[in-house]
Formats: structure tokens, sequence, C-alpha cells
């Protein structure tokens, strides 16, 4: 009889530590991301206050609500716009922090990457 207790003691208590394991596991997994975008990795862009980007970001949009409702342009006028930047909406915004082939001259290439790995692998003798 007290084996019968024992057992069924003991399966509460793995059910509850597994779902106390599941709450913990949901909890972080939803606040992963949160922590993620505040910290600064080598591979993300440099981080920001929140409203330094807020000026420009209405800027580009009142432009956008201007285009959309004036009437269509002709193509030269667009070429003209479209000069000034990436596109001719966004301009010149935050084209210093865009890969251009002029500031992509020294990266590596995935093929370039590829290759190395493989002499590697192939030159240990």
């Amino acid at each position: 009889m007290s084996f019968k207790n024992l057992k069924v003691n003991i399966t509460s208590s793995v059910h509850l530590l597994v779902g106390l394991i599941a709450c913990v596991l949901l909890f972080v997994s939803s606040v992963s991301p949160a922590i993620a975008s505040t910290k600064a990795s080598p591979l993300s862009s440099p981080k920001s206050h929140p409203s330094e980007g807020l000026d420009q970001l209405n800027e580009i949009q009142a432009r956008s609500e201007d285009a959309l409702r004036a009437a269509p342009q002709l193509q030269k006028d667009a070429d003209v716009a479209a000069k000034r930047g990436p596109n001719e909406i966004q301009g010149t915004a935050d084209a210093d922090q865009m890969y251009t082939p002029e500031n992509s001259q020294e990266a590596t290439t995935v093929m370039d990457k590829v290759e190395e790995i493989l002499e590697n692998i192939t030159s240990k003798d």
C-alpha cells in the first residue's frame, strides 16, 4: 500500500515539475526577442534611441502621401528624383549605412569562405 502512495506522489511531483518547466520555457521564449533587441551583437546594426528616427520617418511618410495625392509624374521627373538616393521618396536617408559596391570591396563572398573551408579541410595531411 505504501508503494502505491509513493508512486502516486512521485508521479504527481513529476507532472508538477514538467508543468513548471513548460511555463518557464514559454516565458523565456516570449521574453527572448525583447532581450535580443536590446543587446548589441557584432552582426546587428548599431543601436539607437527609439525616438531618433522618428523625424526622418515622418518626413518620408509626408513625402509618400504627397506623391500619392499628386498627379502621375513623367518618367524624366522620376529619374531625376531617384538619382538623389536609393529611391525617390527615401532620398539619401541612411545612404551612408547601406551596403554598396564601393564600401563592400573587401567583403568576403560566400564562395570565398566555402573555398577557404574546403582548402583547410583537404590540406590537413
